[in-house]
């Protein structure tokens, strides 16, 4: 009998889907969807590089590299392991160009900043690939990292205004304590470039296989050395300065948000890393900064005194979030939110405080008036209480305490917060209380009000040693974001911007600070009829992020332009004033930083200054403000970081900035 050979059917490449797989169409089918919602979405408002990159042309190449990916949903990969490949090839790709659409502008992006963020992605994906032998973990691992830090980018620019910086990590406490006052609103952008890193998950999952060629030991660890090397010798790169030239980078860390958005953000926040030490600076030694405040270095101003009262009790209050919205734009309100503060003006010094931070960052404020040091002179975004105070250091707490002060810190939230609970001891209070010792405090929204906070300082004052002088050092917490939800014990539409009744987040905090006012005149009216003399001093520690109040901005018709400095430095301003109960002499300042706030306190209450505030007493006149976004002179002109150094009086300040902080004080300037 003969018998027929039967030939083996020859199965093709591409297969079509039967009954669950017609499953796979679904997110190919979605990714199309989201995408196009990504192309309506608008463009930046900044200005671009020559060599920008479309936004459209990137988003649409995406879609493509999503689409190539999910085309191997029909491909047999065990059979043809070399198709597997492709999405190992497009995820570093995609994933980075949606991490960067989560929260900047890629069309802000030259190519050959793309470029530069692409080599990480790559690098990160051939790491995992070395080390697993398995497609799909190359595939996974810049999905995972774009998704984390892309969610995480675009929150932190949505409350905070600024983007996400290295030592940000340090404040995850914080920030997960504070994070139920917020309200996460998924824009269409957002949900859409999840989605699309959702696929390409799915699809390195669904697509992965493993790569035979790398069973062998040696070969592995010879791969996964090698990807070592080219990523350290990459981050070694982006940490040299001629980086920024090789590639047309921004450079200006003072603008922090231009320059993640133009850098890419992997590339930007790698650039960072370097400022996690700080450099010393030109021509910094022991000598150098011990003669920089040495007496004849300088010329101290004279002043007529504010007063003949020595000693008088004081008590310094940084009210978070408070701030008055008419320093950036002028709007009409249903009634004042600020009349009493504003009415201010017998026995009152008072005027406006430039500061380093916007929409958070508290602790840098209170770093600046409670030490004289300057923000100017560390890296963009850094946080010196997590960063660079480990030990104890002079501060205006150990001042008073040597003119037979006591002195108290209050703070009625968390203890851990910014490293307060370690930096306020460090600092010298003596006796130091948080939200677990304060006993029947009434609630605003979430927090504690500031009414109830101010009532227990009273009840202190009314405790204490008679004739002796006390300090209290309160940060409050009842303005703190977010804005956008409703609360049974409170009315947030108590003050309303004309035109904008129903703009939540505005309304919300409008309505809070008109809650400060009427707070701060019951401190105040109540201390007129406290038989010691006492001083109040009180400031907001920085503006709301602009989102507060972009519905203003919106019905204005204006934009506020981070690379114009004179539009920058206008959402970095609040009020701030020196009360006395007893007579003083009034004055009104129109502009002065946070780190001379300490300087003039001690000057109107008549407290020998330290050699140090001598120093700043001296610069303030020449330079009256100095912050995190550069420095005005006596005329009132403007000038960058960059121009530091060509003032003699500033240099020496910065001498004296690193001696204090990574030097062991060894001046002595800031000791009393």
């Amino acid at each position: 009998m003969e018998t027929q050979s039967i030939e083996p059917k020859k199965e093709r490449i591409f297969r079509r889907p039967v009954g669950r797989e017609f499953f796979y169409l679904i997110p190919t089918v979605l990714s199309g969807a989201v995408f196009c919602l990504m192309l309506s979405s608008k463009k930046g408002e900044g200005s671009t590089p020559e060599n920008a990159v479309s936004d459209r042309f990137c988003i649409i190449s995406c879609a493509i590299m999503i689409v190539l990916m999910a085309a191997l949903l029909f491909i047999h990969p065990k059979k043809y392991k070399a198709a597997a490949i492709v999405p190992v090839a497009v995820s570093p790709a995609a994933s980075m160009l949606l991490l960067e659409k989560m929260s900047h502008n890629i069309s802000d992006m030259g190519a050959p900043a793309v470029f530069l963020n692409c080599i990480f992605f790559y690098l990160l994906a051939l790491g995992f690939l070395f080390a697993t032998r398995r497609t799909w973990a190359a595939v996974l691992a810049p999905a995972v990292f774009a998704l984390f830090f892309g969610i995480a980018e675009h929150y932190v620019m949505l409350f905070r205004s600024v983007p996400l910086y290295p030592w940000d990590f340090g404040s995850i406490g914080i920030a997960a304590s504070v994070v139920g006052n917020y309200e996460f609103e998924v824009t269409p952008t957002l949900a859409a470039a999840v989605t699309a890193l959702l696929l390409i998950i799915y699809i390195g999952f669904y697509t992965g296989v493993e790569l035979g060629w790398l069973r062998r030991l040696y070969v592995r660890l010879s791969c996964c050395a090698a990807v070592l090397v080219l990523f350290f010798s990459y981050g070694y790169y982006l940490s040299l300065d001629r980086v920024f030239d090789d590639f047309g980078l921004y450079p200006y860390l003072f603008s922090p948000t231009t320059l993640y958005s133009r850098d890419g953000f992997t590339v930007a926040f790698m650039t960072n890393l370097k400022y996690l030490s700080v450099e010393k600076p030109s021509g910094y030694s022991k000598t150098a900064a011990n003669e920089a405040a040495e007496p004849g270095g300088y010329e101290e101003p004279s002043y007529e005194p504010y007063s003949d009262v020595k000693n008088p009790n004081i008590i310094a209050i940084m009210d978070e979030a408070f701030s008055d919205l008419s320093v950036v734009l002028d709007f009409e309100t249903n009634e004042d939110y600020m009349p009493f503060i504003r009415s201010l003006s017998e026995n009152t010094v008072k005027g406006w405080l430039h500061t380093s931070v916007i929409g958070g960052s508290t602790a840098n404020t209170e770093f600046e008036f409670l030490t004289g040091l300057s923000m100017a002179y560390l890296p963009t975004g850094s946080m010196p209480y997590q960063q660079y105070i480990h030990r104890d250091r002079p501060s205006l707490a150990t001042q008073l305490e040597a003119n037979g002060y006591g002195t108290m810190s209050i703070h009625p939230y968390g203890a851990t917060g910014w490293n307060r609970n370690n930096v306020y001891a460090q600092f010298g209070f003596d006796n130091i209380l948080f939200r677990p010792d304060l006993r029947g405090m009434s609630l605003v929204r979430g927090y504690v009000s500031d009414i109830s906070v101010f009532r227990y300082i009273l009840r202190t004052f009314e405790d204490k040693e008679p004739g002796k002088p006390m300090f209290v050092f309160n940060v409050t917490m009842q303005n703190h974001g977010g804005y956008t939800k409703n609360y049974a014990n409170f009315n947030d539409r108590a003050i309303t911007a004309e035109g904008l009744e129903n703009s939540q987040q505005l309304s919300q905090y409008l309505s809070l600070i008109k809650e400060t006012d009427s707070a701060v005149k019951y401190l105040l009216t109540t201390l007129e009829q406290y038989s010691e003399p006492t001083l109040v001093i009180f400031f907001g520690d920085h503006q709301p992020s602009k989102w507060v109040y972009q519905d203003l901005l919106n019905q204005k018709g204006k934009t506020i332009n981070n690379e114009i400095p004179e539009e920058k430095e206008q959402t970095y301003i609040v009020p701030f004033f020196i009360w006395a109960n007893y007579d003083i002499r009034e004055e009104e300042i129109p502009a002065i930083s946070a780190n001379y706030l300490s300087t003039l306190l001690c000057r109107v209450a008549n407290i020998e200054p330290t050699r140090a505030q001598r120093f700043l007493a001296s610069m303030m006149t020449e330079y009256p403000v100095i912050t995190a976004n550069g420095f005005f002179d006596a005329e009132g002109r403007q000038h960058g970081l960059d121009e530091l150094d060509d003032s003699e009086l500033l240099h020496k300040y910065s001498l004296l900035e690193y001696n204090f902080l990574f030097d062991g004080n060894t001046t002595g300037a800031f000791d009393y």
